[in-house]
């Protein structure tokens, strides 16, 4: 292109109120661009940061929340142990109170026998006398 086409087509823009206006508002735009951007990026960190907390907060209550689980997992292990060992001491003490009621039932037929035996005897002495 030759100089003389370039300062037409120059003189062309510049005269059209139009053109100019629209140039102009496509400079102020570009120009304005990173402050549009940095706004945005401000308004996203922002975003992110108050997520952040969010998720701390959530991660806190989840621990304590864990904590609580594990107290009544304990305490219901450790009631669930007790009433097993409840069990255990019953079953038991119906094991003695069987073998109790045994050896009672053995003893009264030993008893039983000797007083067969001793009125045997008994009778025995009476008719050698």
């Amino acid at each position: 292109e030759s100089p003389g086409k370039s300062e037409d087509h120059k003189s062309q823009i510049e005269g059209s109120p139009n053109i100019k206006q629209l140039v102009d508002a496509t400079i102020s735009a570009w120009n304005s661009c990173p402050s549009i951007v940095k706004k945005q990026l401000d308004q996203q960190y922002a975003v992110i940061q108050l997520l952040k907390e969010q998720v701390s907060d959530l991660q806190y209550q989840l621990g304590l929340k864990t904590k609580e689980f594990e107290r009544r997992l304990s305490m219901d292990s450790t009631q669930k142990n007790q009433e097993v060992r409840k069990e255990l001491e019953r079953q038991n003490l119906l094991i003695l109170e069987r073998e109790k009621k045994r050896v009672v039932e053995v003893r009264l037929k030993e008893m039983n026998e000797l007083r067969k035996e001793n009125k045997e005897l008994e009778l025995e002495t009476r008719r050698l006398k």
